[in-house]
């Protein structure tokens, strides 16, 4: 299973990325340890091109902007997972492979946003304003999971439990930790 061709048919064509990504029963821990966690890594990574097109860049605002997309996405993912597992346990029931279907659709969200943070942080600020509204296109892509989940729940609660516990903690640390920083 190709994690990174997964996450580009998720952006490409969200149904066909989720059948792809349903066709196998990954674990919660090889994701983390082999998409999730180096994913992090290469946007911590990503941080340092803002030092050759921004002049005033300094040490300690670089480690600021690092330490905010780690823990946003971190934290996030942790808030998110506990949210939807709370959310939906009287449909996961104790069953394992809906729990980690759950597990893959927060991960596999998460990479999508970090994808479009590295994307953002690689570009100078002047081209990065079509970035404010590409994190709504996830709400497509959750909308599109909706058979990969098959909740017993309605298609219409689906997205709007989903969209909101995967977008609200990311949306809130992201704005909590930029206003720790400033």
């Amino acid at each position: 299973m190709n994690f990174w061709k997964n996450i580009f048919l998720l952006f490409v064509a969200p149904q066909l990325g989720w059948q792809e990504i349903g066709k196998y029963n990954v674990p919660k821990d090889a994701l983390l340890s082999k998409m999730f966690f180096p994913m992090l890594a290469v946007l911590a990574l990503s941080n340092v091109a803002s030092f050759f097109y921004l002049s005033g860049t300094s040490i300690s605002s670089f480690l600021q902007k690092v330490i905010v997309d780690v823990g946003v996405y971190f934290f996030g993912y942790m808030l998110s997972t506990y949210l939807l597992v709370m959310i939906n346990s009287k449909h996961i029931d104790n069953d394992k492979k809906k729990l980690n279907d759950v597990y893959q659709f927060v991960i596999y969200s998460y990479a999508m946003l970090m994808a479009l943070t590295i994307v953002e942080n690689l570009l100078p600020d002047n081209l990065i304003d079509v970035f404010i509204i590409l994190p709504l296109y996830l709400v497509y892509v959750i909308w599109r999971g909706y058979g990969f989940i098959a909740p017993k729940m309605s298609e219409q609660h689906f997205v709007l439990t989903f969209a909101l516990s995967i977008m609200a903690p990311y949306l809130l640390l992201s704005k909590m930790l930029e206003l720790l920083i400033v």
